[in-house]
């Protein structure tokens, strides 16, 4: 039997991480945030599982909801788990082909390159997220909770380990 799932393609992954900077251009991730944003923009109805912010806590109403082709229903921190080879691969796709800034990327970060080539596929990746409720979410959640630590975006959603964090 032969399956496939977009969690598991290096070049949808590469394409949804493009899309991350749809938004906002000049959006620095942490490659941690990044994976964990990529992960929430494919499987938007995990959202509901999120300990969201007060003032993000309309979003796990229209998200929850939200219909998704890639139904899951198992383990996130499984999924989350079995992805993550995939996204730093696709990542490191991105900086090879001049996408992501070689230098942000050496210090764990994120970045779309100033020289990033205008291709079709980059206008693609952000068109696919212009009226892209999950993307907007996404990007008020990169803007009101940090990354690390008790209370940041790893220990929010579960997926990464928090405790160890030099916060």
């Amino acid at each position: 039997m032969l399956s496939y799932h977009p969690a598991l393609d290096v070049y949808q992954t590469a394409f949804r991480l493009l899309g991350l900077f749809g938004r906002d251009q000049t959006a620095q991730y942490e490659l941690e945030r990044l994976y964990v944003c990529d992960f929430l923009a494919l499987f938007p109805s995990s959202v509901t599982s999120v300990r969201l912010p007060a003032t993000l806590m309309k979003w796990r109403r229209l998200l929850g909801a939200e219909a998704n082709p890639y139904f899951f229903g198992g383990d996130t921190k499984l999924v989350f788990w079995r992805m993550q080879p995939i996204q730093e691969a696709a990542a490191r796709l991105l900086q090879k082909r001049g996408y992501l800034d070689e230098s942000a990327f050496a210090r764990g970060f994120a970045a779309l390159s100033v020289s990033a080539p205008k291709t079709p596929l980059l206008q693609r990746a952000f068109e696919a997220v212009r009226d892209s409720a999950v993307h907007e979410f996404l990007g008020e959640l990169n803007r009101s909770v940090p990354l690390k630590g008790a209370g940041g975006l790893k220990e929010r959603t579960g997926l990464v380990e928090y405790r160890y964090d030099l916060v």
